[in-house]
């Protein structure tokens, strides 16, 4: 299906997060900070950026802001449990947000929404 790159610092999330990827026939690649997202996509294209938007090195909203800038065509889809810097994610350039805990039937439906061509 599609390979999604998924950047969070917490290693349960990402354990959960490449879970339902895998589950549901994507190819996962984990992350834990914005610097790493960065690396990835100058090594490898990817079909859509999930990212939390605390962490170390690079936090989300510049990473999204970034990513946006150099690929703008990427889907992006933050995700965070503070609904105030979702809001502003999606303002500097995330397509779409979800808030933690994660849901994993809206996670889903979010994804197929941001896959289609």
């Amino acid at each position: 299906m599609a390979r999604i790159l998924i950047a969070d610092d917490d290693l349960l999330i990402l354990t959960l997060l490449q879970e339902i990827l895998d589950d549901a026939g994507h190819e996962a690649i984990s992350v834990s900070t914005g610097l790493e997202v960065e690396k990835i996509l100058a090594q490898q294209p990817v079909d859509l950026l999930l990212t939390d938007i605390f962490m170390p090195d690079r936090e989300g909203i510049e990473t999204i802001m970034l990513t946006r800038k150099a690929y703008p065509d990427l889907p992006i889809l933050a995700m965070s449990s503070n609904s105030d810097y979702l809001r502003m994610a999606n303002k500097l350039g995330a397509d779409a947000i979800l808030a933690k805990p994660v849901n994993e039937d809206e996670l889903l439906q979010l994804l197929d929404r941001l896959l289609k061509p």
